[in-house]
């Protein structure tokens, strides 16, 4: 049985997600992933924006047309990230849009 390409994909992020959260996700452990996300045939950027977000590199996240930010950030300006302004809302949510497959994780 041949998996879809949206069950690729959330396999491969559960892997990840499972790596990180059992303090796995070491250099060795996430070059498998990245080869594994490579053989399901997963865009690279959405795999890498993705692996990022799990792994709550926040940093490194590119801010892309692809990423919708959700925070009390009335003053938030960049050129493609997409922002939406909630008052009084203390956390940041990241929404991603991962477009070969036109899948969202958050």
């Amino acid at each position: 049985m041949e998996f879809e390409q949206k069950q690729k994909i959330w396999l491969s992020l559960q892997l990840v997600e499972f790596l990180n959260d059992s303090g796995y996700a070491g250099k060795d452990e996430l070059n498998l992933m990245k080869k594994i996300a490579e053989s399901f045939k997963i865009d690279e950027d959405d795999f890498e924006q993705a692996k990022d977000l799990i792994l709550r590199n926040i940093d490194s996240l590119k801010l892309t047309d692809k990423l919708l930010i959700i925070d009390g950030n009335n003053n938030f300006l960049h050129a493609k990230a997409r922002h939406l302004y909630k008052a009084k809302m203390s956390v940041r949510i990241f929404v991603l849009q991962l477009k070969k497959s036109d899948t969202y994780i958050f």
